[in-house]
């Protein structure tokens, strides 16, 4: 068996996948698992006042009849529909998504699903076969790929208990929506760094390429303007959730991104590897960040975005100051990036907007991936825009500090200091003992400037 081989997903068409039928609504023993979900399919839609209010308790009959999982809990998704989806939607919502759920086989004629990888690192799919992927997350009937062990389906949506109710509520609005529309092809490619041409030192300036937005937190943008690829702090098993990170938000405002974390990797992604998604079309537009995130408006005729998805270190949960600078960091986080933007590159694609990439919940301090990001678009051509929240503090004297210096005011120092600095200078900067030995960014500021 070949290792393309290895990475082919089975879709729950493949005629391998057999169900112990619990509910009994086939004939025959051991049913297949596609005959057992367009039975039930079609038993809701022969059904008296078929709409979208059936949607929860066929996924809780699939959930028994594929997964042997009796207490699908859908209790936020039937609140959901009924005071935020308008009756008048309902019929024709639940029609459309079965429509998609049962064209699955015309769709995917191999039952199968070829995932990104090296040997793979180019996939497109049309409108149709990503809807007809969206409907079967909707439904649940799907099992997770090698390696993922969060998910892939909107069960986690549905549960009664939910911690950010307004959050998903914004995700199934985008996602439901997304079905009534009509979309370009979406692209998505598996960038790793280019053999023979890894990341090296060059004599680029550092920071000729990058500028800084100052925003308040709660007006940042979700996705950004439509004339930059963004940069999304991912994880390295990406995908969605319940919550707000930036990849939860970018993913729930665009659907057709929900199909990348979740179906077309086998995660961890690789070190050296970051994810690019083309031609991908938002259906919402949100505002603000973590609790402060919040469903602004749908989108009726946007203009199609590009994503890189890159997955910083997650340094939250490391003992030390500026765990970044440990041995081995800023070289995994400079061909992570070096990576995605050669990629883009190649592409034409010479324009990127990104928050402050894995200074948030990853736990990396701002000051070091500013200037790894910087690096990275240097050594590539690529123009980084960095949107910098403007009321944040850089701690003074280390993490839990309650005092510091606004962190944007630390940024423009740093330009200014690093005015002539070239690339090789500032990874041996970022390397040297000196550097390791500062306890937070201000200081590292100050060294640089000394």
């Amino acid at each position: 068996m070949s290792v393309v081989d290895i990475l082919l997903y089975r879709l729950p068409s493949h005629p391998a996948l057999v169900s112990a039928d619990p509910l009994g609504v086939c004939d025959g023993e051991s049913p297949s698992w596609w005959d057992v979900i367009t039975r039930h399919i079609k038993d809701v839609q022969e059904s008296d006042g078929s709409s979208l209010g059936k949607l929860p308790g066929l996924i809780e009959d699939l959930g028994y009849s594929l997964h042997g999982n009796g207490k699908v809990d859908t209790g936020f998704l039937r609140q959901f529909i009924h005071h935020h989806i308008p009756p008048g939607d309902r019929t024709r919502l639940l029609d459309v998504i079965l429509e998609h759920a049962v064209s699955l086989p015309v769709m995917f004629p191999s039952h199968t699903l070829q995932q990104l990888s090296i040997h793979s690192p180019f996939i497109e799919f049309s409108d149709g076969q990503v809807k007809a992927l969206l409907s079967h997350q909707l439904l649940g009937t799907l099992l997770p790929p090698n390696g993922n062990t969060w998910g892939c389906t909107f069960l986690p949506w549905y549960q009664t208990s939910q911690p950010m109710p307004n959050a998903v509520e914004g995700y199934l609005t985008a996602t439901f929506y997304y079905f009534l529309n009509s979309y370009p092809s979406a692209q998505f490619k598996w960038c790793a760094s280019p053999l023979g041409h890894p990341w090296a030192p060059s004599q680029a300036r550092l920071f000729h390429h990058v500028t800084f937005n100052r925003v308040a937190l709660s007006d940042v943008e979700f996705p950004l303007n439509a004339r930059y690829c963004s940069l999304i702090s991912s994880h390295s098993s990406p995908g969605f959730g319940t919550s707000c990170t930036q990849e939860e938000l970018v993913t729930a405002a665009c659907p057709a991104l929900l199909v990348l974390g979740a179906l077309l990797v086998t995660p961890p992604i690789p070190a050296d590897t970051a994810l690019l998604a083309r031609n991908v079309v938002p259906t919402a537009q949100w505002k603000g960040q973590g609790r402060e995130a919040r469903l602004v408006q749908l989108l009726n005729a946007p203009e199609t975005r590009s994503f890189i998805f890159a997955d910083a270190l997650e340094l939250d949960l490391i003992d030390g100051d500026l765990p970044d600078l440990l041995p081995g960091n800023v070289e995994r986080e400079l061909n992570k990036l070096f990576a995605g933007f050669s990629r883009l590159a190649n592409d034409g694609v010479l324009d990127v907007a990104s928050p402050l990439w894995g200074s948030g919940a990853f736990g990396g301090n701002p000051i070091v991936k500013v200037m790894i990001m910087a690096m990275a678009a240097a050594q590539t051509g690529i123009n980084i825009d960095v949107t910098v929240d403007q009321d944040r503090l850089e701690p003074a004297h280390g993490v839990n500090s309650p005092d510091g210096t606004l962190l944007v005011e630390l940024l423009e120092s740093l330009r200014k200091s690093c005015k002539n600095m070239t690339v090789s200078e500032a990874y041996a900067f970022l390397t040297s003992p000196e550097a390791r030995g500062c306890l937070n960014g201000e200081q590292l500021v100050r060294l640089i400037a000394s």
